[in-house]
């Protein structure tokens, strides 16, 4: 399926997001560097995208944390990615990630998926 809406560039960031919640969840995470430090952790694909004929910054797609299972910033940057090949097969892209989601098997993977630079 190829997106016809939305053209992202070529160079496509990874982040972690914490979303303000005050409520019993068993998704509830605590990270204190965050403006908001007690919230719902999310992982984020986000870009400069070519929307009509402006430039603009997107949210591709989110990785949502739901239950008390540990997924980890590699998995979702994993998971993340393995969508965005299945809307845009054939466009080369360059992954901007913190340390939290590198390691070299990681990183190797998505070259072999096609990230041309990391």
């Amino acid at each position: 399926m190829v997106c016809s809406v939305v053209t992202p560039t070529t160079c496509l960031v990874v982040d972690e997001s914490l979303y303000a919640f005050e409520g019993k969840s068993p998704a509830k995470r605590y990270i204190p560097r965050k403006p908001h430090p007690n919230g719902l952790l999310v992982y984020g694909l986000a870009c400069e995208a070519l929307i009509d004929t402006q430039s603009l910054p997107f949210c591709l797609d989110f990785e949502p944390i739901v239950d008390k299972v540990r997924f980890s910033a590699q998995d979702a940057m994993m998971a993340l990615h393995s969508r965005l090949r299945e809307r845009f097969p054939n466009r080369p892209f360059h992954f901007v990630v913190d340390s939290a989601f590198g390691s070299f098997e990681r990183l190797e993977e998505l070259q072999a998926q096609g990230i041309t630079h990391l």
